[in-house]
């Protein structure tokens, strides 16, 4: 699942993956079915979740990532037209997400 967020990410596809999944695995879960106990997805980091909710994505997994073909891209991605020290942070991040860089961490300003 982490792989399948990560490739959205990459693809700039990840918002639209979010809005038409959101709401799939509750429908399931309404449905009370005892071998197949699901519960929502927390982002890639399944809080909460415990084998009997992996047991059930894996059941539904071919249903539920159907969705894949369907997705639209975002906006293509521009770099910002003024210096880089005046980006912003959620800037500074889309410029490393296109580039595949990791981006966890702090702005910092060198003053140069």
């Amino acid at each position: 699942m982490k792989r399948i967020m990560e490739w959205t990410k990459q693809k700039n596809k990840h918002n639209n993956f979010l809005q038409i999944s959101s709401g799939v695995l509750e429908s399931v879960a309404k449905l009370h079915v005892d071998w197949c106990v699901s519960i929502s997805l927390n982002g890639v980091y399944f809080g909460g979740w415990v084998s009997e909710n992996y047991l059930a994505l894996a059941q539904l997994t071919r249903w539920f990532f159907a969705l894949l073909p369907n997705l639209r891209s975002g906006p293509e991605y521009r770099d910002p037209i003024r210096p880089y020290t005046t980006w912003t942070v959620r800037e500074l991040r889309e410029w490393l997400r296109v580039r595949g860089i990791e981006n966890v961490g702090k702005k910092v300003h060198t003053g140069r």
